[in-house]
């Protein structure tokens, strides 16, 4: 087959042209056969629909795909015009064949869009290229066409393009600023929420060279927003924000990183919240100060009637309620001056972020202490975490203080955020702090000094911001002496140091404590018991409580439980102080004070140490804990 005209058979072959005709003098007419072979078979099976088309319109050529879409056969189009087997459609193409025939110059990427003869009714796209058929002389004989069918791209585009614009629309109205980064910073949108709030519009942001800088004025808050968009770990964080009016702002900020480098920021305004909070701040330092004159009128009145017994057990428990409100120190509990010291010193570093030192016996309640020295600090919205350094084995405080990489060990089977990174921004409380190896004393020394550390496994340096109270019950001077606690991380660790006092040595606060621990198992062991007899309560009194206000708290919550109507009676109390003796009588070490108390406790539960009626329950520790502290002691269950 041949173009109107002739083609010279040294040229190439009409259908194919830059392939040489076999025919030519001199071509070694098998090899040649076989390309053409190959061109032929790659033409007829094509997915995309070919033909060629003389100048005067008419096919030459067709393969399979674009007959059939054409709804003929092959055979069918030979010799025909365009207007003869696709009527519909040659409106729209002939135009550009004429054109390309016209200049000889291709037109690539037509997009045509109709119905075809093969499936009337039914609307196609299409994608086609035309390119010239030239002559060794230059001149145009016919057109080459490629035609591929694009109607599924076209309905994605449009539906994809219908997203956007929903998508667009949800931002615009959005009641929170929404902005959009590219991956090299480029500001790609700003909804409408940043000119009701601030002032700026979004033209304004968008065409700053450095958007930042327009809310964010000071160099050091910029940073700290630079940073947080670098980590776009979606967490929300307070930052104070300039108006177009030259006020300032609270917002809180989150950044998102979408899979395609995106990044989405959205921010909301908490300004009208904060002062709220500010003035229910000041209202409730009013409220404090008529508490505390009420306390005051209380305690005269106390005075007055402490002839009278019942009387004078009602206005202690009075006290005591009105000693929470005044304080709002939860299960504190005393009007002896020793701890109205310890809630006095409370109050002094809480709103401080130094390093606090809880000294005291083993139950007099230093975990309670650090609670209350968080919740009343400027970090109590923010974690409380709590690490009990002599209840984790020496080869896991590592891990459970730092974390570690997956893969640092065996069993490291993912990345673990350790005690110190949960707690960052907030308060940790380690207790038992003589507990530490020396090794780890060393790695938590540089966490106090610099507050960087690494996860085990890793050498990347992390940084956190922690306010870090420690506890211990031993001589930590004596420690330092044997080798076994650092002098410089002590130094680190006292610098508020707070002694809590025995019970012993506030005894007048043991009726509001007895008190107060009845109403509570009372209440959770439904028992009716209003009272504890005044023979019960100087018992307890004359008690020298090794094991401080926990022992108390056992006694009578064991009290309550084998009560068998409304009366209360104690077990006899294994050592009763004589009146003329030192309060506590406590010649003996802490360490043999703890055992005898744990060894009374096991013996009492008959030596089961987990469940509600275990030991662990009465002495108010995690079951691992007081294996440990056995261990520790050498404290084992008789043949």
């Amino acid at each position: 087959m041949a173009f109107k005209g002739g083609q010279n058979p040294q040229q190439g072959h009409p259908d194919f042209p830059g392939i040489a005709d076999r025919n030519a003098p001199g071509n070694d007419g098998s090899l040649i056969q076989e390309h053409l072979s190959e061109l032929e078979h790659l033409y007829s099976t094509a997915p995309v629909g070919l033909c060629l088309m003389d100048t005067n319109l008419r096919f030459v050529r067709i393969n399979g795909r674009l007959a059939e879409i054409n709804g003929k056969t092959a055979a069918d189009h030979i010799g025909r015009t365009l207007k003869e087997i696709i009527p519909e459609i040659a409106a729209q193409v002939e135009p550009i064949y004429r054109r390309v025939i016209e200049t000889g110059q291709p037109e690539l990427d037509f997009e045509v869009h109709g119905v075809t003869p093969s499936e009337p009714g039914v609307e196609r796209d299409w994608l086609v290229s035309y390119y010239p058929l030239k002559s060794a002389d230059g001149s145009v004989q016919g057109v080459s066409t490629v035609v591929q069918e694009i109607t599924e791209r076209k309905r994605i585009e449009k539906a994809l393009g219908e997203s956007e614009e929903k998508f667009r629309t949800i931002c615009e109205n959005a009641p929170v600023i929404i902005d959009c980064f590219d991956e090299r910073g480029q500001c790609l949108f700003i909804n409408r929420e940043m000119e009701k709030t601030l002032g700026w519009t979004p033209e304004e942001i968008m065409n700053s060279d450095d958007p930042l800088s327009v809310v964010y004025p000071d160099p050091k808050a910029r940073n700290r927003v630079l940073e947080s968009i670098k980590r776009a770990d979606g967490i929300f964080r307070e930052y104070e924000v300039k108006a177009k009016d030259g006020s300032l702002r609270t917002q809180l900020w989150a950044d998102f990183r979408l899979p395609n480098g995106t990044l989405i920021s959205m921010g909301h305004d908490i300004t009208d919240r904060k002062q709220i909070e500010l003035k229910l701040a000041e209202a409730n330092k009013f409220l404090e100060q008529r508490v505390s004159q009420r306390t005051r009128r209380l305690r005269e009145a106390m005075a007055e009637i402490e002839h009278l017994k019942q009387q004078l057990e009602a206005e202690n428990i009075y006290l005591r309620q009105e000693l929470r409100e005044q304080h709002d120190f939860e299960d504190i509990i005393g009007k002896s001056d020793a701890i109205q010291k310890i809630l006095r010193q409370v109050d002094d570093v809480a709103a401080t972020d130094a390093t606090v030192l809880l000294l005291g016996e083993t139950g007099t309640g230093k975990e309670l202490i650090a609670h209350a020295i968080h919740a009343r600090s400027p970090l109590s919205k923010r974690p409380f975490v709590k690490v009990n350094c002599a209840a984790l084995p020496a080869t896991l405080i590592e891990t459970e203080l730092f974390g570690h990489e997956k893969g640092a060990f065996t069993g490291a089977l993912s990345d673990k955020r350790g005690r110190f990174e949960i707690a960052d921004k907030g308060t940790i409380f380690l207790d038992e702090i003589d507990d530490l190896v020396p090794e780890l004393q060393a790695k938590l020394l540089k966490v106090l000094q610099t507050g960087e550390f690494e996860r085990v496994g890793s050498s990347e340096t992390r940084q956190v911001s922690v306010r870090v109270l420690s506890a211990s019950n031993k001589d930590l001077q004596a420690a330092i002496q044997s080798g076994e606690f650092r002098e410089d991380l002590y130094y680190r660790l006292n610098v508020f140091p707070i002694t809590l006092p025995p019970l012993r040595e506030r005894q007048e606060d043991i009726p509001l404590l007895a008190n107060y621990f009845l109403q509570k198992y009372t209440a959770k062991f439904k028992k009716e018991i209003d009272t504890i007899p005044p023979a019960v309560m100087k018992e307890l009194k004359n008690y020298s409580w090794p094991g401080n206000v926990r022992e108390l708290a056992n006694i009578i919550e064991r009290a309550v439980i084998v009560a068998s109507g409304p009366g209360f009676q104690i077990d006899k109390l294994r050592e009763v102080r004589d009146n003329e003796s030192l309060p506590g009588a406590g010649s003996d070490k802490l360490a043999d004070i703890e055992r005898k108390h744990i060894l009374q406790v096991l013996e009492n539960t008959n030596w089961i140490i987990e469940g509600n009626r275990g030991a662990a329950v009465r002495l108010d520790l995690n079951p691992g804990t007081l294996r440990s502290r056995m261990r520790k002691l050498g404290i084992k269950r008789p043949l």
